[in-house]
């Protein structure tokens, strides 16, 4: 999300005919502090039950999450989906299995990515899809600690320590860069 944010004028024209939502199971006390705090120009909606995330195949039934997508749908039928990329382009998602948060290992990942199934499963013409970066910065290990909090993300018992498996991800200045691509499609509506 902080990506979309520090993106916004370029990706949703600056808010101009453009309205975002961003969709999550968290509460939405939860959803309304992050945005405040974080300062996020998009409004959130608390999805509790995943009942939107499964219409939009971005429901994660074994995590009982809402995996982070974003579907851009315009008048004209035109349909823009967004999402983290392969596993094997995102080191938070690496720095994640390094540490066992929430139970997150490879070896659990679908043999197919969700989002492209559900893709081909609705039928959709795909006009083009492609990745895009988006790194993950983070201000020193206070802010490391404090993101994975509110996020609710816990390193396994018998994990190394966060620091020390973020080590690897740390800058010579203290901050931390995570190098990620975000994958997207646009699509159109068959009449």
């Amino acid at each position: 999300m902080e990506a979309y944010r520090d993106q916004y004028a370029t990706l949703f024209n600056n808010g101009r005919n453009v309205t975002v939502i961003g969709i999550s199971v968290d509460a939405d006390t939860t959803l309304a502090s992050w945005a405040r705090d974080e300062d996020f120009p998009v409004v959130f909606a608390s999805d509790p039950g995943g009942n939107v995330g499964r219409l939009y195949g971005a429901y994660d039934a074994k995590n009982k999450l809402d995996n982070r997508s974003l579907f851009v749908i315009r008048p004209d039928g035109r349909i823009a989906i967004c999402k983290w990329g392969p596993p094997a382009k995102n080191q938070f998602f690496a720095f994640l299995t390094s540490i066992g948060a929430n139970g997150v290992r490879v070896d659990d990942l679908p043999a197919t990515d969700p989002v492209d199934d559900a893709i081909r499963a609705t039928h959709l013409e795909v006009l083009t899809t492609g990745d895009l970066p988006a790194p993950i910065e983070m201000a020193d290990d206070a802010a490391l600690a404090a993101a994975l909090s509110r996020a609710g993300i816990a390193a396994a018992p018998a994990a190394t320590s966060v620091t020390a498996a973020a080590g690897r991800y740390r800058q010579g200045d203290g901050t931390y860069r995570f190098e990620n691509r975000l994958r997207f499609w646009v699509l159109r509506m068959l009449r």
